[in-house]
């Protein structure tokens, strides 16, 4: 910390993250430099964290790890390094 200067209160944090998200989500397109910086948004990782919940935990299970942690799981594990969509991996 800078002599003399505060940190920012919580309130600022969350409201510096609103905007770098709005600024994020009209990235016109997607890099890896830009999706790290969404992966460290609180803003992203909240959405994200809402849509997997929603939409993923009942194939995948909450610990991501879908049929490597239980074999009636439909879902493959999302833990790893590799990359098993048929889309291919993002540039």
């Amino acid at each position: 910390m800078v002599a003399g200067v505060a940190r920012p209160t919580a309130v600022v944090q969350t409201e510096l993250a609103r905007i770098e998200a709005a600024k994020l989500s009209s990235v016109k397109t997607l890099d890896d430099d830009s999706l790290w910086q969404m992966s460290r948004n609180p803003a992203f990782v909240e959405a994200g964290r809402a849509a997997f919940t929603a939409n993923c935990v009942s194939c995948h299970l909450a610990s991501l790890r879908g049929k490597a942690e239980n074999p009636t799981a439909i879902g493959a594990s999302l833990i790893g390094t590799k990359w098993i969509t048929a889309a291919g991996r993002p540039s």
